[in-house]
């Protein structure tokens, strides 16, 4: 329980400034904080963890975005259920993507998945989906995730944060965890001591895609008033991302 601490700190931390702060702006910034925090523990999964590093995981933060807004838009949807269609959405993408580029080491790995945001913007563009307004709902607003009190989305934002650093938690003491250590430190040696590094890679793939869809589709509709290609697929995502793990040490 008490490895559990420092999580309950960070959420309650959170939860005073959630109710300490007054000004709607301020209460973006920590909005953004905690999205950014949430996208670097996903993405830390993966690169972190396992050591494959991954210049695409904004992919994933858009499946998560345009899943649930399209779900809303075209089908009325509500995007509480719409987030986790694009959860589960991208953890296929993962696997997808996994199958192919694991069988690539080091810098290729890196080049590779940097190509499918790509892929996936040019598809969103060619579809027509360039710009995707999110709609106004006057009549049950919260279940469209629509909230007139700003610290509403701070305290989502702040669940998802929590949910994945206990997810993290978890992989650290399980026995994927130290598979991916081992891998990490030399996939030859882990191999060679039973660990299958290929099964163990696309479960921490897939383990990261979900929060990172997660933190996309809040992010769409606490942040954006109209989702583009450019603000989830963007190269603008993963850069953010990797500050926020360089500054933070993760």
């Amino acid at each position: 329980m008490r490895r559990l601490l420092p999580i309950a700190l960070v959420v309650l931390v959170g939860v005073a400034l959630t109710f300490t702060l007054a000004e709607r702006y301020h209460h973006r910034v920590l909005t953004l904080v905690l999205v950014w925090a949430t996208m670097g523990l996903a993405w830390n999964i993966i690169s972190g963890y396992a050591g494959q590093t991954s210049f695409g995981h904004q992919a994933f933060f858009g499946i998560g975005a345009y899943v649930t807004v399209l779900l809303v838009v075209t089908t009325g949807l509500t995007p509480w259920i719409g987030m986790a269609a694009g959860m589960v959405a991208a953890v296929v993408a993962a696997v997808l993507i996994g199958l192919p580029t694991f069988r690539l080491a080091g810098i290729y790995f890196a080049l590779a998945t940097l190509a499918y945001p790509l892929i996936f913007r040019i598809v969103m563009e060619f579809l027509g989906y360039q710009e995707v307004p999110i709609p106004m709902i006057r009549d049950r607003p919260a279940a469209y995730m629509q909230f007139r009190d700003p610290r509403a989305y701070d305290l989502l934002a702040l669940a998802a944060l929590g949910g994945t650093l206990l997810l993290s938690h978890w992989i650290e003491g399980s026995r994927l965890g130290y598979a991916l250590r081992a891998l990490k430190a030399n996939e030859q040696a882990a191999e060679a001591a039973g660990v299958d590094t290929f099964r163990a890679k696309m479960l921490a793939y897939m383990l990261s895609a979900a929060p990172a869809a997660v933190i996309g589709a809040i992010y769409a509709h606490a942040i954006l008033f109209v989702v583009t290609p450019d603000a989830v697929f963007g190269v603008l995502v993963i850069v953010q991302t990797l500050v926020v793990c360089l500054v933070g040490g993760v």
